[in-house]
């Protein structure tokens, strides 16, 4: 199957499913032209991923957002269109979403979160 490159900022869950919907796209290992496919297994029970912008004021201080689903799958979280690392970036516990120092997020920044809920 042959994919062409995402060039938009934001991923959609239309930009995640391929073929029959039984794999997703590896958005950790994403590269400018390469896509690189990984089990859907991995994702035991999820949903088609949604895609928000957290809650909490975007101000340069603020470290604290809240996303809106405490129980989830997984969870990709994007810095102006760039995939931070948990534990590096963001830690996230439940639903609330803490940035790391050197992370936090100014005013004129994109914050946006693709979650992927439980079925």
């Amino acid at each position: 199957m042959s994919i062409g490159r995402i060039t938009s900022r934001k991923i959609y869950a239309e930009d995640l499913a391929l073929g029959d919907g039984t794999e997703v796209v590896n958005v950790l290992g994403l590269g400018p032209t390469t896509l690189t496919k990984i089990n859907a297994g991995s994702f035991t029970g999820a949903v088609a991923p949604i895609t928000e912008e957290p809650s909490g004021s975007k101000n340069g201080e603020n470290r604290v957002f809240t996303i809106s689903r405490s129980s989830y799958s997984y969870v990709l979280v994007f810095k102006d269109g760039l995939k931070l690392k948990e534990n590096k970036g963001y830690t996230l516990s439940g639903a609330t979403l803490t940035m790391e120092v050197g992370y936090i997020p100014d005013a004129d920044d994109d914050l946006e979160v693709l979650i992927f809920a439980e079925g």
